[in-house]
């Protein structure tokens, strides 16, 4: 572990926002362990087999490392796959000048969750006011619908605009609407 530690310390030092396949991760990381790819698809199932072993009471400190063994287990089972992407943001969006690295690993592939669904369910009900079309949809994710209904929208009644409205880290009230929007949806 302390070798996949060192790994990822190393791609988090990088400056600017990454994309990659999981395969170029996983090939990094092998060259960097000197190892082939099967051990890193049980690599959190060992760390929580050693912790049972070692009667570690409070497994709350060890959970930095235990996220680090499930992201490299999920990367040693769909390393190969073109389902998924890795990113890595060296900073926050807001804060830029303060280094904030995040490592993502983005399934690229809705039917790979949804597959799932539909085979613990026998009815499934998909609602959404932005599924259109309704047989791209059915493309993407894998599936043949048995009923399909589309409703017409209307914006004929007044809408409403939500607004959110908190304090910032000074405790001087924000809000997510300039000021004419207050203006102009408040009067």
């Amino acid at each position: 572990m302390r070798r996949v530690v060192n790994f990822f310390q190393e791609k988090m030092r990088g400056q600017h926002v990454t994309h990659e396949s999981p395969s170029v991760l996983t090939q990094g990381l092998l060259s960097a362990l000197n190892s082939d790819d099967k051990p890193l698809r049980f690599c959190s199932d060992r760390l929580k087999s050693l912790m049972q072993t070692l009667q570690i009471a409070n497994a709350a400190d060890f959970t930095p490392i235990m996220t680090i063994a499930e992201f490299v287990t999920l990367i040693g089972t769909y390393g190969r796959s073109t389902s998924f992407a890795v990113i890595f943001e060296p900073y926050h969006d807001r804060l830029r000048h303060i280094p904030d690295p995040v490592l993502h690993l983005a399934c690229l592939d809705a039917s790979l969750v949804m597959e799932d669904v539909f085979e613990r369910f026998q009815t499934v009900v998909l609602t959404s006011g932005t599924i259109s079309p309704l047989s791209f949809y059915s493309k993407i994710l894998g599936f043949t619908p048995v009923v399909a209904k589309s409703f017409a929208m209307t914006l004929q009644r007044k809408c409403i605009c939500p607004m959110i409205i908190t304090k910032g880290p000074d405790q001087i009230i924000e809000d997510s609407c300039p000021f004419e929007w207050n203006e102009l949806f408040l009067s």
